[in-house]
C-alpha cells in the first residue's frame, strides 16, 4: 500500500476512533451529571451512543472491507494497526 493512501486511511481511522471515544466520554459525563432530569439524561445518552455506533460503523469497512478490490488494503491496514486478522 502506498504511504500516502495509508496515511489518508490511518488519519480517518484515528478521527473516527477519537470521535467514538469522545462519545463514550459524553455518556460518562451524562451519567454523573446530578443536575439533569431523567428525560434529558436519557436523551443525551442515547444521542451519544448513536454517535458512537455511527463512528464504529465507519471504522469497520475500512479495516474489514467486503469488496474484493479493497480486501488487500484492509488487510494492510489491520497489520499496520495491529488489529486481529
Amino acid at each position: 500500500m502506498e504511504d500516502f493512501v495509508r496515511k489518508v486511511y490511518l488519519g480517518e481511522l484515528l478521527r473516527q476512533a477519537e470521535n467514538a471515544i469522545a462519545s463514550i466520554g459524553e455518556v460518562n459525563v451524562l451519567l454523573a451529571a446530578p443536575d439533569l432530569g431523567a428525560a434529558e439524561r436519557v436523551s443525551g445518552i442515547l444521542r451519544a451512543l448513536d454517535n458512537f455506533l455511527g463512528d464504529a460503523a465507519r471504522i469497520r469497512p475500512m479495516l474489514w472491507p467486503t469488496k474484493k478490490a479493497a480486501m488487500e488494503r484492509g488487510k494492510a491496514l489491520r497489520v499496520f494497526c495491529g488489529c486481529r486478522p
